[in-house]
């Protein structure tokens, strides 16, 4: 890897296995999702594709291995092949592998997962509840209640603590609020989990929102680069206050 590391590594004689370990060890630990993707990787790295040389890495080559890769699933077809696309391109741009262009956008990708809205028909909020209450686990309950209240995802319920309770206003801290995603395409799969979809906004689209009452509202666009939601390329969002 050092002689990567200097920049000097030809797709002649670098393999997608060696651009994946790099990948793995320098930009995978900044992700938010690092541990899921660190388990995608190391199961990709022991694919034969990860043997290809990057020279060897043709259209043809990748399409077979998406179409192999489907058997197992869109999602895991997916994944992997927005993971080589991304690896090939920070190579290009940070690690001196010399690219004309990326074999991956060259190949259409896998149809994308149906996805799926669920929402609580009637009765079925207090037939929730009545089960949780009877749950060996004594926390399902108020957790149910907790996210149904506030819209606030697993994650961000796992890591209260007691400082973020305000006692005297007796509410959750007003810091403590969840967050809406308009433009990321995020469907939900048939699994119950989360995928993530190639982009299909265009410039121009758009959000209109009306406050009926004082609102503190912070906007940012998705400034994580190595995120295929926002298809590696998060770019700039323009507010106005009509």
């Amino acid at each position: 890897m050092d002689r990567l590391e200097a920049g000097v590594y030809q797709p002649v004689i670098c393999t997608l296995s060696s651009l994946l370990r790099e990948y793995l060890a320098k930009v995978t630990p900044a992700k938010k999702s690092h541990l899921s993707e660190a388990r995608r990787l190391n199961r990709l790295l022991k694919d034969p594709i990860a043997s290809y040389r990057v020279c060897d890495l043709s259209p043809e080559v990748l399409a077979k291995f998406r179409d192999r890769r489907l058997e197992q699933g869109l999602r895991a077809s997916g994944y992997d092949l927005q993971l080589i696309r991304h690896a090939l391109n920070v190579a290009k741009a940070e690690w001196g592998v010399t690219l004309q262009s990326n074999p991956v956008d060259a190949i259409r990708m896998p149809p994308k997962p149906k996805p799926r809205e669920r929402r609580l028909k009637p009765g079925e909020y207090e037939l929730l509840l009545s089960h949780a209450a009877i749950s060996q686990s004594w926390f399902m309950k108020p957790l149910i209640i907790l996210a149904v209240e506030t819209g606030m995802r697993l994650g961000e319920m796992l890591k209260l603590t007691w400082d973020d309770w305000d006692s005297e206003k007796q509410n959750l801290d007003e810091a403590i609020v969840p967050n809406i995603n308009w433009f990321m395409s995020v469907p939900v799969l048939d699994d119950g989990s989360a995928g993530v979809s190639d982009v299909e906004l265009k410039p121009g689209n758009y959000v209109r929102l009306r406050a009926e009452c004082n609102v503190l509202a912070v906007l940012s666009n998705c400034p994580q680069m190595h995120n295929p939601c926002n298809g590696y390329n998060p770019t700039a969002i323009e507010v106005s206050i009509l």
